[in-house]
């Protein structure tokens, strides 16, 4: 487990895709800002295809949607993929309320976010964007 200087959280490095997962009840305000911070001072997270698993998360704030969706915005911005896991039935419905994104990546389980991203991976090794 790694921890900011609030937000407890752990990562898990693979070859292909990061799976992170916030250790914490509510992403609120302060959370959103530490995991933006972090996003913004590591460039490889940013290029690297990922899994947030919020498995952990019961609450959701306006400031913790829209970290969520900087953070999903950004992995694909830098031709990676990304993937929301395990998030409760209350908090996907106000983050796909929030959001306006109708193609948002919503799984139910860290294992469906792998598959998702490595397919993604995949469909772009195959066409050309980089090499598997």
């Amino acid at each position: 487990m790694i921890s900011c200087r609030s937000m407890r959280f752990k990562i898990d490095t693979k070859a292909h895709y990061r799976v992170f997962t916030l250790e914490e009840p509510a992403l609120d305000a302060n959370m959103a800002a530490e995991l933006l911070q972090m996003l913004n001072n590591d460039a490889h997270a940013r290029a690297t295809s990922l899994i947030l698993d919020l498995s952990g998360v019961k609450v959701l704030d306006a400031s913790g949607m829209g970290a969520i969706l900087t953070v999903y915005d950004t992995i694909y911005a830098n031709n990676a993929s990304c993937a929301i896991a395990s998030l409760n039935t209350e908090c996907c419905r106000a983050l796909l309320k929030h959001s306006g994104h109708l193609d948002l990546n919503l799984v139910r389980t860290v294992s469906e976010g792998v598959d998702l991203v490595m397919m993604e991976y995949l469909e772009r090794s195959l066409s050309g964007g980089e090499e598997i």
